[in-house]
């Protein structure tokens, strides 16, 4: 009697095991798949989308520079000897604007970003100077070396880079990166401001600034595709850069 209850209470743990075992895999199954059409999904309301538009992962970038250790010795013909500084490290601050949802299972954006300095991570303060290549001055010599202009406006544009530019300048951190004015920019600017509109000069500024302006269209990972695919393997997918809207 004793053994038969043994053997009856051993099939009752066997078969309560199995359903735990075929029920922990269903929950996970379905669970799973219940988490990708709620959550992974880039839609209002869901975490993802949440995380999506304001990420809160702090991001860093950080950026070397070389610096012309020899600028007289190469002014004479020598090779430049440069030096490479850094890190400057800035955190970057991405905000997603201008989003718009489209029918077809796409959303477009523009995305903005702000970087502020963190002194913590860098070698050196933003106003370390180098000295680099002045791109103004280089590229003026470029064009009356390779171009047919005449010969009062030669002397003109020549008497102009003797007098207010030097072919090597001195800059901070921070002007050679976000931007400084140029001398010859801004006399060109008060004096035609219909041919130069802009007399800033800068490295990284000018492609930050471009950037924003750009629209983004990427997949939302929604729904089936025409292939019967789940779109949640494209989440996030670009699918037009620059897109027009």
């Amino acid at each position: 009697m004793m053994i038969d209850r043994l053997h009856c209470a051993s099939i009752v743990l066997i078969l309560t095991s199995i359903a735990f075992l075929i029920s922990g895999i269903l929950l996970i199954t379905f669970s799973d798949s219940l988490i990708k059409r709620t959550e992974c999904q880039l839609k209002q309301g869901t975490i993802l989308y949440k995380i999506w538009r304001d990420n809160p992962v702090p991001l860093y970038i950080s950026i070397y520079v070389f610096d012309l250790d020899n600028q007289v010795e190469f002014l004479n013909g020598a090779k430049p000897h440069l030096i490479q500084r850094g890190p400057f490290v800035y955190r970057e601050q991405r905000t997603k604007e201008d989003i718009r949802f489209y029918p077809n299972g796409t959303i477009s954006y523009r995305e903005s970003r702000n970087y502020t300095f963190d002194r913590s991570k860098s070698i050196a303060d933003e106003t370390f100077s180098i000295n680099t290549i002045n791109v103004v001055y280089m590229t003026l010599i470029n064009y009356l070396q390779t171009h047919n202009v005449p010969d009062l406006f030669r002397q003109i544009i020549g008497t102009i880079l003797t007098i207010v530019e030097k072919p090597i300048m001195q800059r901070t951190i921070k002007e050679y990166l976000w931007g400084y004015e140029d001398p010859i920019l801004s006399i060109l600017k008060n004096r035609l401001p219909q041919l130069v509109m802009n007399d800033q000069i800068s490295v990284f500024a000018s492609v930050v600034n471009e950037a924003q302006y750009e629209t983004i269209l990427i997949n939302n990972g929604i729904g089936y595709d025409n292939n019967h695919n789940e779109r949640i393997n494209n989440l996030g997918k670009i699918e037009h850069f620059n897109f027009c809207v």
